[in-house]
């Protein structure tokens, strides 16, 4: 996960994305990936193996899951 600034919210569930952005461009999701530019984004998943993140600006919360592999760089 790619975060330039907006914020993501991580919870225990289903696997769901919602994404709010000003533009389509602002938002980028492929396989196993997510990039965002100044968006909210919702995402809920069962438990993760691993979650890399890197963020300029912004905030992740993580609700209720487990994540066996985390790290992040700014």
């Amino acid at each position: 996960m790619e975060l330039e600034g907006g914020a993501v919210e991580i919870s225990k569930g289903e696997p769901h994305l919602l994404a709010k952005c000003q533009s389509y461009s602002d938002l980028d999701v492929s396989n196993g990936k997510i990039s965002s530019d100044s968006c909210f984004i919702k995402v809920t998943y069962p438990d993760l193996n691993t979650l890399k993140v890197k963020i300029d600006g912004g905030v992740i919360h993580l609700n209720d899951i487990d994540v066996d592999n985390l790290s992040s760089r700014d």
